[in-house]
């Protein structure tokens, strides 16, 4: 639209446009570049399904950005008013509260089910990590055993005296140290 133009409903118009015409003159007064930033959409996108297609007469069908843009800006928009021309384009206070709690809820619900995932997950790898550990204290088990069969071994054989663990020397044989 040309600034110069000022914003009316035409007769020719579709009956969704007549009604973002009627949006706009309330919400700013009939000024299309601030009602794009109030919608966060490019003005001239405004502009154009405000007037017929070039040689056609018709207008522009596809208003899905604008809708989306007022539905995420326009709180107090009674967008079933805007969809089907039956209400009142402002909602009351009460139904702005619904409107509120009804998004609240998909809020609750969509938080819900995240969390319900990520409690999932947190199962499958506490799960996951037991069953590491039982492997690791398995094996662990099985070295210790191993070695102290080793250990009870030498002590039989008589080859080799028992030394600590945590000892730095070096096992001698029992029959150099009978010699000393």
């Amino acid at each position: 639209m040309n600034k110069r133009d000022k914003l009316h409903i035409k007769d020719d118009m579709p009956e969704k446009t007549k009604r973002l015409v009627k949006i706009i003159l309330h919400y700013t007064g009939g000024n299309v570049t601030e009602f794009s930033r109030v919608i966060n959409t490019r003005q001239q996108y405004v502009s154009r399904v405000l007037k017929p297609l070039d040689g056609t007469g018709n207008y522009p069908r596809d208003l899905s950005v604008i809708e989306d843009g007022m539905k995420s800006n326009l709180k107090d928009l009674d967008f079933d008013w805007y969809l089907t021309g039956k209400g009142t384009m402002i909602l009351s206070t009460v139904d702005q509260k619904n409107a509120s709690s009804v998004g609240d809820n998909k809020t609750i619900q969509n938080l819900s089910e995240a969390l319900l995932k990520a409690n999932t997950a947190n199962q499958n790898l506490v799960e996951q990590n037991g069953k590491i550990l039982d492997r690791i204290l398995l094996s662990l088990d099985a070295l210790v055993q191993a070695s102290l069969a080793d250990r009870a071994k030498e002590r039989s054989s008589g080859a080799v005296e028992h030394l600590p663990l945590s000892g730095k020397t070096t096992p001698q044989p029992l029959e150099d140290q009978k010699d000393k």
